[in-house]
């Protein structure tokens, strides 16, 4: 084993804590047999390449960071190696299992998984043809030969069905039906949740004998809050075009009430599909945060602003069928006078008809959603 990859391991082993038989995983498998020649970390100041300076890159494939590949790679996105172990720890498996993991990506989870099960008990679905043959090659490359299927993850992979686990890392903000039908009684859906409002909302749902989903939500660790980037710079520019059939209003909000990270991981959960951008804004030397809220399945979008100096009063310009803002505003007030709850308090329950997500119990309802 190389140092960089010696030093994961031993970073795992202190900061997550992974178990012998985990840690033995994480050393069998090299994690830069899934990684493109040249990519970039998160975090990182730039891409690196293996063919400019080869030990720069080793360091970079096993780093504790995530990886996008470059535009010109077919190799999906691989999530950090705590990220991962986290999630693999929290799926609680056991030898005999059989797992339906949505999104192979680079084929690194799923290599994880078969040097615990066995290859013959790992399924993944990868919808982007190219990255799912990728990831064939990189697992035959490293001795593995799992089942990769071409298609859309929410329809799961029923040729193969039952499964023990259905594990995620595509986000989703309904369970889809399959995923429970294709779940045997007793065993664990493990999905990220939601979108932009939080990029480490992990949904934890036990599968019941009537066929519904019932869990809580949490935080993956190690907590990283999103920020904005080039691609939502991206989703600003395409939705909100001010001056179009545009309603403004005042609220009696203050810029706390937009930054509140708390508030928004538990707003999410109400507003399904909705994308969240918080920005600073200058405006004539004032220095404002902004808050966007963008819906692209029905084009609507909410621009909320506030004097980071002024003490109360937002106002906010809304476009579209949905008026974005006063949800957010209504789910953030009730947020608050239900005491500031945290997400640990909040739990969904997936069924046939619809999903709702509640606070505490599920006859204190939050949000319903089809």
């Amino acid at each position: 084993m190389i140092r960089a990859h010696r030093r994961m391991v031993d970073r795992l082993r202190a900061q997550v804590r992974v178990g012998s038989d985990w840690e033995r995983i994480f050393a069998e498998v090299p994690r830069h047999l899934f990684l493109p020649d040249r990519f970039v970390p998160d975090g990182g100041q730039g891409e690196v390449d293996r063919w400019d300076d080869e030990a720069v890159w080793m360091e970079a494939a096993y780093a504790d960071q995530g990886v996008m590949a470059g535009r010109r790679h077919a190799v999906g996105s691989v999530c950090s190696p705590s990220r991962a172990a986290d999630l693999l720890i929290r799926a609680d498996l056991a030898r005999g299992m059989d797992v339906l993991e949505i999104g192979t990506g680079s084929g690194y989870c799923s290599a994880l998984m078969c040097g615990f099960l066995g290859e013959e008990a790992v399924t993944s679905v990868e919808i982007d043809p190219a990255r799912a043959e990728h990831a064939r090659v990189d697992l035959l490359g490293a001795g593995l030969a799992p089942s990769v299927a071409d298609g859309d993850g929410g329809d799961g992979c029923a040729i193969r069905a039952p499964f023990d686990r259905v594990i995620s890392s595509v986000p989703v903000d309904r369970v889809p039906r399959a995923w429970m039908d294709q779940c045997l009684p007793g065993g664990r859906i493990l999905t990220r949740w939601g979108g932009s409002f939080s990029h480490d909302l992990v949904a934890d749902l036990r599968v019941g004998a009537d066929g519904r989903a019932h869990g809580r939500f949490t935080i993956a660790r190690p907590y990283a809050p999103a920020l904005a980037g080039d691609h939502e710079a991206a989703l600003i520019s395409r939705y909100v075009r001010p001056g179009e059939e545009e309603r403004s209003h005042a609220f009696d909000l203050d810029a706390w009430d937009l930054m509140d990270e708390a508030s928004a991981l538990c707003c999410g959960l109400a507003m399904p599909g909705v994308r969240r951008i918080v920005r600073p804004a200058l405006l004539r030397s004032d220095l404002r945060v902004a808050l966007y809220l963008i819906d692209p399945e029905s084009g609507s979008w909410a621009l909320g602003a506030v004097a980071a100096q002024a003490p109360r009063g937002i106002l906010a310009r809304q476009h579209g069928p949905r008026m974005l803002f006063e949800e957010w505003a209504r789910a953030h007030l009730a947020w608050k006078r239900a005491g500031r709850p945290g997400l640990d308090r909040f739990g969904v329950t997936a069924g046939r008809t619809g999903q709702t997500i509640w606070l505490d119990d599920d006859r204190s309802v939050w949000a319903v959603t089809e």
